[in-house]
């Protein structure tokens, strides 16, 4: 013969299994949330440009660069994964300079980077010149010793400031228009 739980029993089984079926959703929003947050981003091109070619790298042509440079350094491998661990955080800032004020960066995918280690008031950063993927193709691999300068070219080309301590983006621009 069974045994008829009382309804006390049933609505005490009831609300452990609403919990359980909880625990385990929560559990799976939190760990796939977990694995889209990943701000890791790894180029299809970049390379970091040699400190004889920083103050060329600052010279574009139609957007603004950083301004008040002390010097240049070179980032190590440690400090280009810092930066490349971090870049998804871009999607976050806006430009505050010419050429598109208030502008965003789309998408990273398609772009190559130049990394030039410049000092600013005793801080150091990492200048990031982008531009189009494919281009570097043309430069025989010697980005390292020359700048991709383009005058115009929009959201195709831009350049942004990483402050290697706080990890944090600044200082985005975008080339002006033809």
């Amino acid at each position: 013969m069974r045994k008829i739980e009382s309804p006390e029993a049933t609505l005490r089984n009831w609300k452990l299994v609403k919990k359980l079926i909880l625990c385990i959703f929560l559990s799976v929003f939190i760990g796939a949330n977990a694995e889209g947050q990943t701000l890791t981003f790894k180029p299809s091109f970049s390379i970091v440009a040699d400190t004889s070619i920083g103050p060329i790298i600052l010279s574009q042509c139609s957007r603004s660069t950083p301004e008040h440079v002390d010097s240049f350094w070179m980032p190590g491998k440690a400090d280009i994964t810092l930066l490349e661990n971090n870049f998804n955080k871009l999607y976050l800032i806006k430009s505050t300079n010419c050429c598109s004020p208030g502008a965003t960066i789309d998408s990273l995918q398609n772009f190559g980077f130049q990394y030039a280690g410049v000092i600013i008031k005793g801080k150091k950063y990492i200048y990031i010149n982008a531009f189009p993927a494919g281009i570097e193709a043309r430069y025989n691999d010697s980005l390292s010793k020359i700048p991709v300068i383009v005058c115009d070219g929009g959201s195709s080309f831009w350049g942004v400031l990483f402050d290697i301590k706080s990890k944090k983006f600044s200082s985005l621009a975008f080339n002006g228009e033809a």
